[in-house]
Order: structure tokens, then C-alpha cells, then sequence
């Protein structure tokens, strides 16, 4: 159930609104384990290190700004190289039957950064994922990994 929402004017870059919006809503529901969905600009390495370190989660895109130099393309290869078995996502097809509308793998990232003068360790879970509808139709590209935090370690 989404807790908060900001509108807001978009002459400035998006980065740096995500806590102020975070902080309000680990202030009303008083408690930590929440999961924070977002977009590629709440993957700023800064705003997951505090949803982390508030033994929160996160869920958003990595653009490739994110990611070391050739993550993705290791992660790629990877799957070419069969070093990784794909877990299908299903769901009911119309005839209720099961179709699989996509699949990939996670691996995990040791992470750390100095968050308030203190440095913050957590292991973030990577997924790498490809939709099999916009594979077929050769609209999509390939798997794009997301970044999952796990809490603070």
C-alpha cells in the first residue's frame, strides 16, 4: 500500500527528493522493514545506503551508471554461458493456463558507504530479468539488472 506521494514541479533533478519523502513516512508508521519502490533516480548509491542503514528495502531499475564497469555485460554473459539457471515468472494465461511472462536470476553485492560520518554496510540483491513478451517481439533489449536491498547487515 503506497504511505506518501510528492508532486513536484520538476525544474530539479529528482535525486535528492527521495529521503525527505522516506523520512516522513519511517517517522508516521514507526517502524523499519518497510519496502521503498522507485524509480532509476531513487538507485542514487546515497539514498539506498540510508534506506538500508534504517534497516528498510528498496526495489528500483540500475541505470548503468550504477553498475561497475562491465557488471551488465557479465551478468549477460552469464546467462549465455549457462553459469546461472533463469527462475520463470508465471501467470494465468486467458485459457487459465500457465504462461511464463518472464525470467532471470539475482546475485548478490557487497555494498558499503559512509552515510552521516558512519559507514554503512548491507548486501544488495541484484536481479537480472528479461521479459519474455518483448524479447519475442524484439522490442526489448536485454535484461536490465534492479538492485533489491536486503537491510542493514
Amino acid at each position: 500500500m503506497p504511505l506518501a506521494t510528492d508532486v513536484v514541479s520538476g525544474e530539479r533533478a529528482d535525486d535528492p527528493l527521495y529521503m525527505p519523502c522516506i523520512e516522513r513516512v519511517q517517522a508516521s508508521v514507526g517502524r523499519h522493514g518497510l519496502l521503498y519502490v522507485g524509480d532509476c533516480k531513487m538507485a542514487s548509491r546515497d539514498t539506498r545506503a540510508r534506506i538500508a542503514a534504517a534497516g528498510d528495502f528498496y526495489l528500483c531499475p540500475l541505470p548503468q551508471v550504477q553498475l561497475d564497469e562491465g557488471e551488465f555485460d557479465a551478468a549477460l554473459e552469464a546467462v549465455r554461458n549457462g553459469e546461472h539457471v533463469l527462475s520463470s515468472v508465471v501467470r494465468e494465461g486467458p485459457k487459465g493456463q500457465p504462461e511464463i511472462i518472464a525470467e532471470g536470476y539475482e546475485y548478490p553485492v557487497a555494498m558499503s558507504l559512509k552515510v552521516e560520518g558512519q559507514v554503512e554496510s548491507w548486501t544488495e540483491r541484484r536481479l537480472v530479468v528479461r521479459s519474455v513478451s518483448a524479447g519475442a517481439s524484439g522490442r526489448g533489449g536485454p535484461a536490465r539488472p534492479c538492485g533489491q536491498g536486503d537491510g542493514a547487515d
